[in-house]
């Protein structure tokens, strides 16, 4: 029976972040988010807009399953998918039914 164990600790300027480790093997999730307000959707978003930036997700290729992703951020499915819904409206990704979802070409998320 896996475990899990949450701790928030102050970090640089005194910002709360919320850590979620799982005893069960793997580590757990990879990201940490700020605790306080705004909403973990916005910030998985925002996380994943970085990492388009950083060129970790190129255009035309396809974001992980919502599974996975859930799995990565170690947040409930329905938090991904309402990140994913995020970077839809911002134009940074498109959703194919059946497909999956991919990210935008540049002049294409530039343009919306």
């Amino acid at each position: 029976m896996s475990q899990t164990a949450r701790r928030t600790q102050l970090v640089g300027g005194g910002l709360p972040v919320t850590r979620v480790r799982s005893d069960a093997g793997g580590g757990g999730p990879a990201h940490r988010f700020a605790a306080g307000p705004g909403y973990v959707y916005v910030q998985v978003a925002d996380h994943i807009v970085a990492r388009i930036g950083a060129g970790e997700l190129v255009p035309n290729s396809r974001l992980p399953g919502e599974r996975d992703l859930a799995k990565e951020y170690g947040v409930a499915q329905g938090t991904i998918r309402r990140a994913v819904q995020e970077l839809r409206d911002r134009g940074l990704v498109v959703t194919l039914p059946a497909k999956g979802t991919y990210i935008a070409r540049a002049e294409q998320s530039a343009s919306g």
